[in-house]
């Protein structure tokens, strides 16, 4: 998952060896100021497992100058689960989510803002989805939201 890309738009991108790449960014950088942009990149088999998830992007974030900063993705991921008797294969949701949260730079509502953004990015997927997130160091979850 990768913070500020200081790419522009909405795409989907083949990479070299078949790794994908989601990304989420302004339609237009500016050259001054505030850069932002997110993606995702997956390996070969983890853009089979998103496919096989139903190919859902979830993307929001707009934030202090028009950056974006927040985007996830659903990944159906097929789990071995043993038991006394037998073992059998499960569908699991996982959500991963990447997130840019705004610099010391930013005014403080700026901020306030994206920490309430996160947790309707996140809450968009199923809740029986498990949460994988890459967060910088000044995001503070509200567990009372």
């Amino acid at each position: 998952m990768i913070q500020e890309t200081h790419l522009e738009g909405d795409y989907i991108k083949i990479l070299p060896r078949n790794f994908m790449m989601l990304h989420h960014g302004p339609a237009l950088q500016p050259r001054q100021g505030a850069k932002g942009g997110v993606a995702i990149i997956l390996s070969p088999g983890m853009s089979k497992n998103w496919k096989h998830g139903g190919r859902i992007i979830h993307r929001g974030g707009i934030s202090a100058e028009e950056t974006t900063r927040i985007m996830s993705i659903d990944v159906e991921i097929k789990m071995l689960v043993k038991t006394k008797s037998k073992s059998k294969f499960k569908h699991v949701k996982v959500l991963l989510l990447t997130s840019y949260h705004p610099t010391s730079a930013y005014k403080e509502s700026d901020a306030v803002n994206f920490n309430d953004q996160v947790p309707e990015c996140s809450m968009k997927s199923k809740k029986t989805n498990i949460l994988i997130m890459s967060r910088p160091k000044c995001f503070q979850w509200n567990k009372n939201k």
